[in-house]
């Protein structure tokens, strides 16, 4: 691994998008990165070349049917619906957003079965395309936003 020489870089990734950097000169090869931001809401661990964000589980609502679970945070995760879900599942935020973010989800069991987001500022409503949510099917949600 080559040692950086030639200034500081920081960058923090989320959803894709470099939300802040420096000019760097020279050959850098990360193993690991590391970044906070100033609000200390988002940190990301870069290792192996995965970007992973850390964070609380979002709470679910009653909608998302009995035993219901989610694993993830307010950015990326997964919730597989309980029994008898409702017409769609709400995942309430652990940290509210400033501005509603812009989601995507989808169904990791059956894509057949659509999904859409309608995210606010405090939750993500999950919809299904027509019809009800199905019981045991996962739905994955990734979610960024700006200022």
């Amino acid at each position: 691994m080559r040692a950086l020489r030639y200034g500081l870089l920081v960058a923090v990734i989320a959803a894709g998008v470099a939300l802040a950097q420096t000019t760097v000169r020279g050959p850098i090869v990360f193993s690991s990165l590391f970044a906070v931001l100033s609000n200390g809401q988002v940190s990301l661990g870069l290792t192996a070349g995965h970007i992973e964000i850390p964070g609380s589980n979002p709470s679910l609502g009653s909608n998302c049917g009995a035993g219901a679970t989610p694993a993830g945070n307010d950015v990326v995760g997964r919730v597989t619906l309980g029994t008898s879900p409702g017409s769609y599942c709400t995942v309430t935020f652990v940290t509210g957003w400033t501005q509603p973010p812009v989601c995507s989800v989808w169904n990791e069991t059956s894509g057949a079965r659509q999904v859409w987001p309608q995210p606010s500022t405090t939750a993500l409503a999950i919809l299904p395309q027509s019809g009800s949510l199905t019981a045991a099917d996962t739905l994955a949600y990734r979610c960024a936003s700006y200022r």
